[in-house]
């Protein structure tokens, strides 16, 4: 039988990783030039098979793949020099390792007659990318390449996503391969057979369905594992509808719910609703799909699902988590019924063991703790003229209500992230991208410009603050150089905002070095050839907000805000998820609290 690598026989490593880029499958590719990576430039110049942009900065091409990863599920190149050219992405795959998004990077190393020699550019790429990737090699002999190449694939899509390292040193690059070494065969990741869960994991779904079946007040928590493949908003849909169950999202499953759904609770976590916190708090069973269940959501493990572990401890319910990746199973959380595999096979599994079930009472009680405890923040029809940022979000997305489903919305982070997290209403999957895990500043430009590549048909709008998108505004001039056009909604309002309202909430009488001083951005946009437009009061902003939107080309809209607003609610450090700051009342310096009692 012919070896399929043969065909690359006569190419040089160089060559090797252009036609395998292309017999991937991949139609996206980011990169940066530089001494060590050249031969591989030079190999793709004026190829016309994928697409290829240069960012500004290795760190952005990182999260550019990012974005594209989540706007489309096909994964991005990014192709690195070696030592500053690799280090700059450090923070990029540390952001796609946490959030499960797979990246293939190719970095560029010295020759390997210089390795551990100090030389120009040298740095140990494995050591510094290992724990912040699923798998990082050096490859030392063209004849390895190819297998090398096809394992990268396999294992940055198979399981739970995540980024993987190739790093090429210079000589093997320009090394032409003559022989194909006998290696086990990599099957490609797009054939690999996962339609079967292991025998345990149907186990384990049985039991969670009896629960399920029987529970008086459960609630479903979708994780970003639901949005892993194009069924699970769907069978989650079902899920509910069948069950009569309410459904409560993580920040990184927003959309995999429709938000105006009845059953829908919106987000829950540190920065989610009380009412969506509460009922998880008095729920007597939790079935997590695709969720971690880290401290952003869970708040103190051992508080966590109170009603939950009580019922655990009856035999009526607990806490069920389904999960991909077995780390993930009782890191922080322990759980009743562990169901380890594919999140949404199991869901297809979970679906056929349900019987029709109502759950009139708790739904109502569920709509109380909505009806009493809203996400809260001003609009725009009182009577001070200041702007305040929630309501510049509430208004935008009152303009796109009827388009929602050909929008993606990317966030930086910070205050402007988390209120676009509650007072949008997410309706459909994959219109958010953001940053989770790492809370990555600097995400949402570079990530609205994959995302953009990945839907060129969609309207695609990063919703950013003067501190997040000053750690990426250069990117704006690659939007233009490779007329890319995306919209940016930047909040200014010169601070960092979470760093100060954390002065406020400690009621300190400084602010621990968080006030910026910016350049004009409306001058900076216009420079890099953006349309630029701002608004500083409530009297302007409706007609401004239109006037973006409807901009054709690259468009930053500059909003001047009230730096004295805060995200509310937030959770209280080591206290229950239901443990929450409601309101910051400055005029009688005293902070408002919901507790858990």
């Amino acid at each position: 039988m012919t070896n399929p690598d043969s065909k690359y026989v006569g190419l040089t490593g160089a060559e090797i990783v252009r036609d395998m880029i292309i017999d991937h499958g991949v139609e996206q590719v980011f990169g940066y030039p530089g001494g060590a990576i050249n031969p591989v430039f030079d190999a793709i110049y004026g190829e016309k098979r994928f697409n290829f942009v240069l960012p500004r900065h290795e760190q952005n091409g990182g999260h550019m793949a990012e974005g594209y990863y989540m706007a489309c599920g096909k994964p991005a190149v990014l192709i690195v020099t070696s030592g500053p050219g690799t280090t700059n992405t450090v923070t990029a795959l540390s952001d796609a390792y946490s959030d499960g998004i797979p990246i293939i990077m190719i970095a560029g190393q010295v020759p390997t007659k210089d390795f551990k020699t100090a030389a120009f550019q040298e740095i140990d790429t494995d050591a510094i990318t290992g724990p912040i990737t699923k798998w990082t090699t050096t490859v030392t002999d063209v004849a390895d390449l190819p297998t090398v190449i096809n394992k990268a694939f396999d294992i940055a899509l198979s399981g739970r996503p995540g980024p993987v390292v190739i790093s090429l040193p210079e000589d093997v690059s320009l090394s032409v391969l003559t022989t194909i070494k006998d290696h086990s065969p990599v099957p490609s990741a797009k054939n690999l057979e996962n339609s079967l869960l292991p025998m345990d994991a149907r186990e384990a779904i049985e039991k969670a369905a009896n629960l399920l079946n029987n529970a008086e007040r459960p609630i479903l928590l979708a994780g970003k594992g639901v949005l892993s493949g194009p069924d699970g908003p769907k069978l989650l849909k079902e899920i509910a509808e069948l069950a009569d169950v309410p459904v409560a999202t993580t920040l990184l499953g927003l959309g995999a719910f429709d938000e105006l759904d009845p059953k829908s609770l919106h987000m829950v976590g540190m920065y989610g609703g009380f009412h969506s916190n509460r009922a998880v708090q008095v729920a007597d069973l939790i079935i997590a799909l695709g969720a971690r269940l880290d401290e952003r959501v869970t708040s103190t493990a051992s508080l966590f699902a109170a009603g939950a572990q009580d019922a655990a401890k009856h035999g009526k319910g607990g806490i069920v988590q389904f999960e991909i990746n077995p780390a993930n199973i009782n890191k922080r959380v322990q759980v009743d019924v562990a169901v380890l595999g594919d999140v949404v096979k199991g869901m297809q599994f979970l679906l056929k063991k349900l019987k029709k079930n109502e759950h009139k009472d708790w739904l109502a009680q569920c709509a109380r703790y909505k009806q009493e405890y809203p996400f809260y923040y001003e609009t725009l029809d009182v009577d001070q003229d200041k702007l305040r940022g929630p309501a510049v979000l509430m208004e935008l997305d009152r303009q796109l209500e009827r388009i929602k489903d050909k929008v993606i919305i990317t966030t930086g982070v910070g205050q402007h992230q988390m209120w676009a997290c509650q007072l949008m209403k997410w309706r459909f999957p994959h219109t958010l991208i953001s940053s989770g895990g790492q809370g990555t500043m600097g995400f949402g430009l570079p990530a609205a410009i994959g995302a953009k590549l990945a839907n060129p048909e969609k309207m695609v709008i990063d919703i950013d603050g003067d501190g997040s998108l000053g750690m990426s505004v250069m990117e704006m001039a690659t939007a233009v150089q490779f007329k890319i056009p995306i919209k940016i909604l930047l909040l200014e309002n010169h601070f960092l905002g979470l760093i100060k309202e954390s002065d406020d909430l400690s009621q300190h009488s400084h602010y621990s070095h968080c006030e910026l001083v910016n350049p004009n951005f409306v001058d900076l946009a216009k420079s890099m050839h953006f349309k630029a437009i701002r608004s500083t009061s409530k009297s302007t902003i409706k007609q401004a907000i239109e006037e973006f939107l409807e901009e054709d080309g690259p468009v930053l809209l500059d909003v001047v805000c009230d730096p004295n607003t805060w995200l509310f609610p937030i959770t209280i450090k080591n206290k229950a998820l239901d443990d929450m700051i409601h309101k910051l009342d400055i005029k009688n310096e005293k902070i408002v609290k919901i507790d858990s009692k």
